[in-house]
């Protein structure tokens, strides 16, 4: 499945879950919808995640995951002086942090 049909499948399933008040399943699409849309975003910028985790330190991660993701995006962002997007990336912590929680407490 291509990221532009997983992302477009999370924002319907996002819709469906507000119309029903299932916030804890919102909350969980909403962060793999953003989560998505920044790999698709690194991938087609051609990002190289590999050579990113070892000037990291970070051999033993999968490539994107939940813990670099956020900072190879903000790293690419700021090759492609693109500053001015940074402090979104807050919302993709933010909905770790919501998800984290409504999958697991």
């Amino acid at each position: 499945m291509s990221f532009d049909l997983k992302i477009k499948e999370n924002q319907e399933l996002l819709k469906h879950c507000k119309s029903v008040n299932a916030y804890n399943t919102g909350a969980s699409r909403a962060y793999y919808c953003a989560f998505h849309i920044l790999k698709n975003y690194l991938i087609i910028n051609n990002f190289d995640y590999i050579d990113f985790l070892n000037r990291i330190n970070k051999t033993t991660e999968h490539l994107y995951s939940h813990g670099t993701i956020g900072r190879a995006v903000y790293e690419l962002l700021t090759k492609q002086n693109k500053k001015q997007f940074i402090n979104n990336l807050n919302v993709l912590d933010n909905l770790y942090r919501k998800r984290r929680k409504a999958d697991y407490e």
